[in-house]
């Protein structure tokens, strides 16, 4: 779906479907244009379910089944730990240390009544029995089979409230969105000075589902913060490596490269994103529109809950310190990916943190400006390696095509 905008400034969403015939010796291209609505746009890519304190589903949108491959009717009556592989295995009460559902949607809420724009990646299957997983998981064909049929997914939830009438607020009732991974999308506007000056367009094309941050959490920060890509507006529009780049003003540039990015999710896993600037046009000041596109899809980490509540303690049996949990990065991964930083003793991540841009991430963006600053250095130095076996950042692609997908103003 894209989203028009009137001469009245009103967002209006829409389906597009775009059929080619020949005509000659040209080809014509028909362009058909169906208006929507944002509650249908959004159900076209989550699935919502209210749910109570247990976790339990009591009720099921109407979601296509092409979104997640199956009819959201079948989830009632079951509960999220029949369905989310980061649930899998979880009781519903009386866990240990306070390890099951009851406790873990509780932390949830609260968490989001503090940042609502929280959200946590997970994998949603058709629902099965713990021990029904357990078996399919001893099976090696049947575990490729329910890896095959797990969806990356997003979670976030909605949180209703009341007041009795003694004055105490207390939750009515809560939705749990889970969004499909692969078509989340945002769109930011970075100005002249490599700041990121708008977050998102409307309620399809929000960026801070991308990290796990609320979007308001972009602003001011330059988008070599979150992604290793270059700081500043000319380096969104230059790729550095192709040859003759050094030749090209950004002013002559109107389309950006593709970039492939990896940047540091809420969860302190990774996150992989793919990047393309164009400028913005019409008056008013020099701004790139920025498109950023889930590039891999990740499912929910095993150790979520634990992190969650706090619980996750790995010991380094060689250095006898607290270590990353597997999957939760450091500082020296050999992948390349900036901003890992070692798990904290005592659950590590910060979900829903709307401050994580300007707290774990300052490092980051030292480091990056710095990287940045050195390879321009060495594409200007002549007398050196050759230009083949120069480090090939993983932000830098030679790509074709034009940004498609965000908002477009109709004319």
């Amino acid at each position: 779906p894209v989203v028009f905008i009137s001469q009245q400034r009103v967002l209006i969403p829409a389906k597009l479907e775009i059929t080619s015939r020949e005509q000659g010796e040209d080809n014509i291209y028909i362009v058909k244009v169906t208006i929507s609505n944002f509650v249908e746009s959004l159900n076209n890519r989550r699935l919502s379910l209210k749910i109570d304190s247990l976790g339990n589903v009591l009720e099921a949108s109407d979601t296509p089944q092409f979104v997640f491959g199956f009819k959201p009717a079948v989830m009632v009556g079951r509960n999220l730990n029949h369905c989310l592989d980061v649930f899998t295995g979880i009781p519903i009460k009386g866990g240990e240390h306070g390890l099951d559902m009851q406790h873990i949607l509780a932390d949830m809420v609260s968490k989001t009544l503090e940042h609502k724009d929280s959200s946590w990646r997970c994998g949603l299957h058709l629902p099965m029995k713990a021990e029904d997983i357990a078996a399919a998981k001893s099976n090696i064909i049947q575990a490729n089979m329910l890896a095959n049929q797990t969806r990356a997914a997003l979670l976030t939830l909605e949180i209703n409230e009341q007041e009795d009438n003694n004055g105490m607020v207390s939750v009515s009732s809560m939705t749990a969105h889970l969004w499909r991974a692969e078509q989340l999308m945002g769109v930011v506007e970075v100005d002249k000075q490599g700041f990121i000056v708008k977050a998102g367009c409307c309620a399809l094309h929000q960026p801070g589902p991308l990290f796990g941050v609320a979007s308001a959490s972009l602003l001011r920060t330059k988008l070599s913060k979150w992604l290793n890509v270059p700081s500043t507006y000319e380096g969104l529009l230059i790729d550095q490596k192709k040859k003759g780049a050094l030749k090209r003003k950004a002013a002559d540039v109107k389309i950006g490269p593709l970039r492939h990015a990896v940047g540091r999710h809420n969860d302190g896993d990774p996150v992989s994103v793919t990047v393309q600037a164009v400028v913005r046009e019409g008056t008013g000041p020099e701004r790139l529109v920025v498109k950023l596109s889930m590039e891999k899809a990740e499912q929910g980490n095993p150790n979520f809950a634990r992190r969650l509540l706090g619980l996750e303690q790995v010991e380094d049996s060689e250095a006898g310190r607290i270590s990353p949990a597997p999957g939760a990065g450091s500082a020296e991964s050999p992948d390349g990916a900036i901003g890992q930083k070692s798990m904290k003793p005592r659950g590590g991540v910060k979900f829903g943190d709307d401050n994580v841009g300007s707290t774990s991430m300052n490092d980051r963006a030292a480091s990056e400006d710095a990287g940045t600053e050195e390879e321009e250095e060495n594409m200007n130095d002549d007398g050196g390696k050759s230009r083949k076996d120069d480090h090939i950042s993983d932000w830098v692609r030679q790509a074709s095509g034009v940004v498609s997908g965000y908002c477009m103003v109709s004319r």
